[in-house]
């Protein structure tokens, strides 16, 4: 099967300010602005926009003025927020688009152990995976959804927080990625976990609200070496995932029917 194409985390560009009197930490905050009158452009929903309102609406219980209301807020978010400004520091390439679930839902793939705390802030790395959804949304339908897949485990050369250390980026998207791409996520899956960390995502999914409903905690080692849980077959193939992350998923292979064993050239590298 011929892989997926893959959107990364989009690298901020110097782009002109919207109004004069916007700052570049005001173009920054991902807090949804109140009040005030949408720009022209957004005055009359596009086709695009239209398609959007049912996400919005869905978000809001089925009630049509709020899931509105909530639907020009966020036009008003993302004229104000995205492109990202040339101020938003440049972050290691902790998330990506690339290939497809076994519900055909689109994969954002998560390496959670190269967020770097030292290199940008939870409101950091909300607007970068806000930038990335944003992007991937204008090719793809206004209400498809997607999967979250995110990969616990260290790796050389990475930043590998403790887990409490990723909790307020997560907290943060929720909330960033709640406001404005309201009802896209299908599942996350994260994986793996000892049994001690396990307790603490199951802790925290309270507080996630609905999210916590979709969240999927897959258990298991979590060193370097530790191979991917067998179960994590159930939400994505070997061949739909990026090539250089394959080598830490063979085991996805063994419940393909592939024996586990790396393709021939992988074969050699390190896991």
């Amino acid at each position: 099967m011929e892989d997926e194409g893959t959107t990364t985390l989009p690298r901020p560009e110097a782009q002109p300010s919207p109004s004069s009197s916007s700052s570049a930490e005001d173009l920054g905050s991902p807090t949804v602005p109140t009040g005030g009158t949408p720009p022209p452009v957004f005055r009359q929903p596009s086709p695009d926009s239209r398609d959007q309102r049912a996400s919005f609406v869905a978000a809001c219980g089925g009630n049509e003025a709020a899931g509105e209301a909530m639907l020009q807020e966020h036009l008003r978010w993302r004229a104000s927020t995205l492109p990202l400004p040339a101020s938003h520091p440049e972050l290691p390439e902790w998330a990506f688009f690339h290939g497809t679930a076994t519900d055909g839902t689109r994969i954002l793939f998560v390496q959670g152990a190269r967020i770097d705390p030292d290199k940008g802030n939870p409101t950091h790395y909300a607007l970068s995976a806000a930038a990335a959804i944003d992007a991937e949304a204008q090719q793809v339908s206004a209400t498809e959804h997607f999967t979250v897949v995110v990969d616990t485990r260290a790796n050389d050369g990475w930043a590998n927080p403790k887990i409490w250390g990723i909790v307020p980026v997560v907290r943060e998207c929720i909330r960033v990625l709640g406001a404005n791409y309201p009802e896209r996520v299908r599942r996350i899956v994260i994986y793996p976990l000892p049994s001690a960390a396990t307790m603490v995502w199951q802790a925290f999914k309270v507080v996630l609200g609905s999210y916590g409903s979709k969240v999927v905690l897959l258990g298991g080692p979590a060193s370097r070496g530790s191979p991917a849980p067998d179960d994590l077959i159930k939400y994505v193939s070997y061949e739909q995932l990026r090539e250089d992350v394959r080598p830490r998923h063979a085991t996805l292979l063994r419940g393909q029917g592939g024996g586990g064993e790396p393709p021939p050239e992988q074969r050699g590298k390190s896991t």
